[in-house]
C-alpha cells in the first residue's frame, strides 16, 4: 500500500532475520511483485537508497527474508510502495530521482523466472485511505465506515477481481515455468482493541475496515484458484497479532509512523514482514515436498 512519509536520512537499524531453517528444493530465479504491504516502507534498513526507482523497499522486507530462506540463486525485488495493479503489467510507475521510469513489475519476469510473489489490490481498493480517513477526523461520534464510503471502497475491492486476472495472465505470458503465489493482506484491527493508545477508531468502523480487508481476500483467494495459481492467506495466521496486540505484525491507524521500528500505519511492522516470510517459506516447502511444479 501506499507508503505515506519519506524516509530519507534515517539511520540503519538491525532486524532480527528469519530463524526458519533453508528450503532443500531448488528455487532458482525468485521475483517479488506488489505494493508496499511487500515492501516494507520505512523499516529499516531500507535496500538501498532506491534514488533511481525510490520505492521505499526494506532489505528486511518479506520477499528479501523469504529469498535467503529459500536459498534463491536470483532474486529480484521488484515491489513498490504506492503500486496498483495496473503498475504491474501496463504502466510506469512513475520516475525515479535521477529520471529513469519504474517500468511496470513484470518486465522483471522471464522465462527462467521459477518463484514469483505477489500482494496487489490494497491501492485499487483504497484501503489505506480509507482507514486513515477514519482515524483523522474531527469527531468520531458517528460512525465512518458506513454509506458512501463503504459502498465506494466495497465496489472498488470487486473492481479488483477483473484487474488480478489480466495481471496473473500477464505474469504466466512472460513467466510461463513459474510457481506462482498470491497473498493476501492481514489482520489489522480487532475491535476489542479499538481504544489502545494508537488507535483512534471507533469499533464499529474497525469491525468494517477488517471485513473489506477480509473481502479483498476473498477476491484474491477466488481469483488465485480459478487461474490455477496459489494463494496464501495471511489473515488468519494473524489474529491475535494487530496493532494493538502485544506482539503487533502490522500497525493500527495511527499514528502514520510508528517510531519504534519506523514502520508506516496500517502497515507491515518489521516482526510482521519476518512472520510473513515464515508463512510463505513454509508454502513454498509443502508444495515442493508435495511435487508441486516450480
Amino acid at each position: 500500500m501506499t507508503a505515506l512519509i519519506a524516509m530519507s536520512g534515517m539511520l540503519v537499524i538491525p532486524n532480527a532475520s528469519v530463524q526458519a531453517a533453508p528450503v532443500q528444493a531448488r528455487v532458482g530465479d525468485y521475483v517479488a511483485l506488489g505494493d508496499s504491504f511487500a515492501a516494507g516502507p520505512a523499516i529499516l534498513p531500507l535496500k538501498d537508497l532506491d534514488v533511481v526507482a525510490p520505492c521505499t523497499r526494506s532489505a528486511v522486507n518479506y520477499p528479501s527474508l523469504l529469498a535467503k530462506t529459500v536459498g534463491a540463486e536470483r532474486f529480484t525485488d521488484a515491489t513498490c510502495g504506492g503500486a496498483e495493479t495496473e503498475d504491474i503489467d501496463l504502466v510506469n510507475q512513475g520516475t525515479g530521482l535521477l529520471g529513469a521510469p519504474i517500468v511496470p513489475q513484470v518486465r522483471h519476469l522471464s522465462r527462467r523466472t521459477d518463484l514469483v510473489t505477489l500482494t496487489i489490490g490494497g491501492n485499487d481498493a483504497g484501503l489505506v485511505q480509507a482507514a486513515l480517513k477514519c482515524a483523522y477526523r474531527l469527531s468520531d461520534e458517528e460512525p465512518c465506515m458506513t454509506g458512501t464510503l463503504k459502498r465506494e471502497t466495497e465496489a472498488k475491492v470487486d473492481a479488483v477481481g477483473p484487474a488480478l486476472r489480466r495481471v496473473l495472465g500477464a505474469i504466466r505470458t512472460r513467466a510461463p515455468h513459474a510457481r506462482v503465489l498470491v497473498t493476501s493482506y492481514t489482520n489489522y484491527a480487532d475491535v476489542s482493541h479499538s481504544k489502545c493508545s494508537n488507535q483512534h477508531v471507533r469499533g464499529d468502523d474497525i469491525a468494517a475496515l477488517q471485513s473489506i480487508v477480509d473481502k479483498l481476500g476473498a477476491v484474491q483467494r477466488e481469483v488465485a484458484e480459478d487461474l490455477g495459481v496459489e494463494y496464501v492467506d495471511l489473515i488468519s495466521p494473524a489474529v491475535g497479532h494487530d496493532g494493538c496486540s502485544a506482539a503487533p505484525w502490522s500497525n493500527a491507524a495511527q499514528p502514520i509512523l510508528n517510531l519504534h521500528d519506523f514502520s508506516v500505519a496500517f502497515h507491515p511492522t518489521a516482526a510482521g514482514e519476518r512472520a510473513f516470510a515464515r508463512i510463505i517459506a513454509d508454502r513454498v516447502t509443502e508444495g515442493a515436498s508435495a511435487g508441486s511444479p516450480a
